[in-house]
């Protein structure tokens, strides 16, 4: 039950961010005055949070937790880096991802 409990934990944040990301992004991603190149690598993150989503939803152990769960970090695979990394910031009750 604990598992599972993470594994919810671990899904909801990972959507939490999605979902930021998507808010923050909606307007200017197709705007003409937007760099491409800032586009795309725009495009290759929520990918890769997608990806990592999805490992998560797959197998919870495809998560590595590190330091009572304030750094996670997911392997994903077919996308612009090797894994997706959430530190836990306390003051915000929060993860902030990161690429690697």
């Amino acid at each position: 039950m604990q598992n599972l409990i993470k594994k919810e934990t671990l899904r909801e944040d990972l959507e939490g961010i999605l979902l930021t990301r998507y808010e923050e992004i909606d307007d200017t991603l197709f705007t003409y005055n937007q760099n491409l190149n800032v586009r795309l690598q725009t495009l290759e993150e929520m990918k890769a949070l997608i990806t990592a989503l999805q490992e998560v939803n797959k197998d919870i152990k495809n998560a590595k937790v590190s330091d009572g769960f304030k750094k996670i970090e997911i392997e994903v695979e077919n996308c612009f880096c090797k894994s997706v990394v959430l530190v836990y910031v306390e003051s915000s009750d929060y993860y902030r991802e990161s690429f690697k």
